[in-house]
């Protein structure tokens, strides 16, 4: 680059730092210091956030438990998430929930979530609950079209509209219905 087009490109570097020192309130050798700091300082509260939110929503993991829905002899617990939250803490809320659920008695627990535009669903089903024939990962692959998969106790899948959250744990609760009639 020379000449002219050299100059404009000068030009709006520097008014490109002109404005980071008008909106930073610091003056200009001191601007990348001050991004950089501010870049750590947002990273470190985002994290913080991420911690907050995976907590609020592990510390529902036994009040969703406790009001466990019968159907047809299978402990169901169907629940949403709250839009951000983690995959990790959605998997880690599945299976505190099926933690919970009496060991002796099949049970079901749906998790489901919205990040962006896409919607994400995990199931857990208790030890009962796969001797008694159901299976995670048929009850995920039957819930999303044949998206998703794991094995009888765990499974997960996604993919499907963010607004298919409620409509998708409806058909797992009516699944998990017609399965425990014949486990």
């Amino acid at each position: 680059m020379t000449g002219i087009e050299a100059f404009h490109y000068l030009a709006k570097e520097r008014d490109l730092v002109s404005q980071l020192t008008e909106i930073l309130k610091t003056p200009r050798d001191t601007v990348a210091d001050r991004i950089s700091s501010m870049v750590t300082r947002l990273r470190d509260a985002e994290k913080e956030l991420a911690k907050m939110r995976a907590d609020a929503v592990l510390s529902s993991a036994g009040a969703l438990a406790a009001n466990a829905e019968d159907l047809s002899g299978v402990a169901y617990v169907g629940t949403e998430v709250p839009e951000g939250t983690g995959g990790g803490d959605v998997r880690k809320l599945a299976q505190e929930v099926r933690g919970r659920l009496a060991a002796d008695h099949p049970g079901v627990v749906a998790v489901a979530g919205a990040a962006g535009d896409k919607a994400s669903l995990v199931v857990a089903v208790t030890k009962a609950g796969v001797r008694s024939g159901l299976s995670a990962a048929e009850l995920v692959r039957s819930a999303l079209g044949g998206k998703g998969g794991g094995n009888a106790d765990m499974a997960q899948g996604g993919g499907v509209p963010a607004d298919q959250v409620r409509p998708v744990l409806d058909s797992l609760r009516k699944l998990v219905g017609e399965a425990g009639g014949k486990a």
